[in-house]
């Protein structure tokens, strides 16, 4: 039985296969491909990948020229596969990823290796069931190939061990097993099930990590010397490298369009008629330039006169993760609600901040809810009768639970009770404490909140 999926096969098809697309349509290959890579900069991940093939269907002559982007976008299908535990569709789209450029292997190594050996020892234990009839050779092959793969993974030398002895090939067993532990494991001559008991001891309770989301390679890309200058769409972006400047304008503009928190900020909003990007070519050089929390991804400033907003910076680096999907957001909501009719100078940051972060991807969300389940574990959560005094960021390692709180509270806010009450508890936290307009606006106690943040948490854990 053929169960390794082929990561050379013809990838066209296998897209197709993957997405459940029909036959591409006619139109213009630019236009398709700036969509493409909008949805793909916007976690539209499924949706890049169908316009990456059309474009392709346009212009089969200029693939070539969205390879990169082409394969991300499956890179990408197959992280959020993971998220939700579809092993076998997230190792089927790193394969369909690597056909298209097998440049990013390194990348995603370890979460591509991941994926096979799940799929290879699948294929170990439906084969154990009828060893005489089962495809040993395609399945040793396959163990090879993943060796070659990720050579410092302990696991397959296991596997095809295992394969070894149901093929009655005890030396080339211990062979493997000696590989998983050590040079020193053979010394006395020890039996290939003896080998195997210690090779199944040492790894037991092996567990992968791994980033779900790898920074793209072509933002590391930074061109040397002073900030290159890009103006478009109302933004005046600094940055060192022009693709993503005009990549980060066109998520800008994007998310502009779209409404937060079930229309709280609506597209129709006040926003200032010039805002300025500064893009940093990494952590380093952001930080460098002053003022930002050692955790942050972004940062923005305002300028408010008369409480209208007459100047904004947004800070970004562009190696950060899920810099177009989560900090473009996150702080460009921060711009659009200082900006807003809600805004007063005295505004809480947990709600500032929640807010913010409510406009960021699902996977990011995802992680906030995380994050929440294991400090609730951990009984490090911030009391929400806490949360609402704090007028200033954590210094205590507590910044990951307080953003995470916050956009709990404020997401779980407004799902159950709609916007209109949230616009009137934004009101009353001008005059009264974050206590009182809980109670008075929705006849909430702070445990009640906590409650709620807890059920959000619950629910988001395992989205993205």
């Amino acid at each position: 039985m053929k169960l390794r999926v082929k990561w050379f096969m013809a990838t066209a098809a296998a897209a197709a296969a993957l997405l459940g697309a029909g036959a591409p349509g006619g139109g213009d290959f630019d236009k398709t491909v700036e969509a493409a890579r909008l949805a793909l900069d916007t976690s539209r991940v499924e949706e890049a990948a169908q316009l990456f093939e059309r474009a392709g269907a346009i212009a089969p002559e200029r693939i070539g020229e969205i390879e990169q982007d082409r394969a991300w976008a499956y890179i990408r299908i197959g992280n959020d596969a993971l998220i939700t535990d579809d092993v076998e569709k997230a190792d089927r789209s790193f394969a369909v990823a690597m056909a298209i450029y097998p440049g990013f292997k390194d990348v995603i190594r370890e979460q591509w290796s991941y994926t096979r050996l799940y799929v290879v020892n699948e294929a170990i234990t439906a084969a154990s069931k009828d060893p005489r009839n089962a495809d040993w050779k395609s399945i040793e092959k396959d163990l090879k190939w993943l060796i070659e793969l990720a050579p410092k993974e302990k696991d397959p030398h296991y596997s095809l061990g295992v394969v070894y002895l149901f093929k009655g090939e005890t030396e080339a067993a211990r062979r493997e097993f000696i590989a998983v532990l050590g040079a020193k494991a053979g010394e006395g001559d020890k039996s290939a099930d003896t080998l195997r008991e210690e090779s199944a001891k040492k790894l037991e309770g092996r567990q992968y990590s791994f980033n779900l989301r790898p920074v793209y390679p072509p933002r590391m890309k930074a061109e040397p010397g002073p900030f290159q200058t890009l103006r478009k769409g109302g933004c005046v972006i600094s940055h060192h490298n022009l693709d993503l400047a005009v990549r980060v304008a066109a998520t800008m503009k994007y998310y502009r369009g779209l409404p937060v928190l079930d229309g709280v900020l609506t597209a129709s909003d006040p926003f200032p008629e010039e805002c300025k990007v500064y893009i940093y070519a990494d952590e380093a050089q952001f930080q460098a330039s002053g003022g930002k929390e050692i955790w942050a991804g972004g940062q923005s400033k305002m300028t408010i006169l008369d409480g209208e907003v007459k100047s904004a910076t947004i800070q970004l680096f562009q190696t950060t993760g899920e810099l177009t999907e989560s900090a473009v957001p996150h702080e460009l909501t921060h711009v659009r609600l200082a900006a807003s009719p809600y805004f007063y100078g005295t505004m809480p940051l947990w709600l500032q901040e929640g807010i913010a972060s409510s406009s960021e991807s699902e996977y990011k969300k995802s992680l906030h809810a995380r994050v929440i389940l294991q400090a609730f574990d951990d009984k490090r959560l911030i009391s929400v009768e806490d949360l609402v005094k704090l007028a200033a960021y954590p210094t205590n390692n507590a910044s990951d639970v307080f953003y995470a709180e916050s956009v709990a509270i404020v997401e779980s806010l407004v799902e159950k009770y709609g916007k209109e009450p949230f616009i009137e508890f934004m009101s009353q936290l001008q005059e009264k404490s974050g206590t009182e307009a809980l109670r008075n606006v929705y006849g909430l106690s702070t445990v009640n909140v906590e409650d709620m943040a807890l059920a959000w948490a619950t629910k988001r854990a395992k989205q993205g």
